[in-house]
């Protein structure tokens, strides 16, 4: 008999002890990406970087450590944006359409132009923002980019994460753009047969030559108050769990 009481109990604990874990990875999450945000706005307010000498580093710095925020499922360090200033042009041959962006509800594309900066240093793909897509998959003719030599200021940040790769993503140099399923630097580096920095370039809102661009909106939609939400549902969750124990434990008594 008080095995069998005790039952509900031990179930309710796992459950319990589950989503207790679940609600501190949260949290950790939560404390990893305000972490993220200050060092990334403490980045935005310095002066903006030569582009030929970040893109000539080769990689973006690396900030923020997992240990000091307590997310372990983190990478051990963050590459964050870097504002950048520089002279160039863009590659009427290459312009690239990240499929499958959604803004707003609205299905769409995020355009890429290749941008060959002045002196020596690697090529960088360019976001120039985000464009509509028809219900048919179509995206109407684009404008072309800024042509000659022109004055670039952006914002240098890591590309775009791939989850599950689905379909090719290769590249062929010519005047109509490309759609890709996701974006793979070293593939459209080979593809190019040019070499290519490891990472894009956001456009200053304020440059012509570009389309919408929101990029504190297109940022990770998942916000650091939006996983303490999370872990708040989690924690509910487990006194819930324990509560229905603790009834069944009763009515099993009476």
């Amino acid at each position: 008999m008080n095995l069998r009481r005790g039952v509900p109990w031990l179930v309710a604990g796992v459950i319990a002890t589950a989503c207790l874990s679940l609600a501190g990875w949260q949290l950790g999450r939560a404390r990893y990406k305000d972490a993220l945000a200050l060092a990334a706005q403490q980045a935005g307010a310095r002066a903006p970087v030569p582009l030929s000498t970040a893109l000539a580093a080769g990689a973006l710095p690396e900030r923020v450590d997992r240990r000091a925020t307590g997310e372990m499922l983190a990478p051990e360090a963050m590459a964050l944006p870097l504002r950048v200033r520089g002279t160039g042009s863009f590659d009427p041959c290459c312009t690239l359409l990240l499929d499958n962006q959604v803004r707003d509800r609205r299905l769409g594309a995020m355009v890429y132009t290749l941008f060959r900066p002045e002196g020596p240093g690697p090529a960088v793909l360019v976001n120039r923002g985000w464009v509509p897509m028809s219900g048919t998959r179509r995206i109407a003719p684009l404008p072309a980019a800024p042509a000659g030599t022109i004055d670039l200021s952006g914002t240098l940040t890591a590309a775009p994460r791939t989850g599950v790769r689905m379909g090719e993503a290769r590249v062929r140099p010519g005047n109509d753009p490309e759609l890709l399923p996701y974006l793979d630097l070293d593939t459209i580096s080979q593809d190019l047969r040019t070499d290519l920095f490891r990472g894009v370039v956001l456009l200053d809102a304020t440059l012509p030559g570009g389309f919408e661009r929101a990029w504190t909106e297109a940022a990770d939609p998942m916000t650091p108050d939006r996983h303490r939400g999370y872990a708040l549902q989690w924690l509910g969750l487990a006194l819930a769990v324990l509560a229905c124990a603790y009834v069944w434990q009763r009515r099993s008594a009476a």
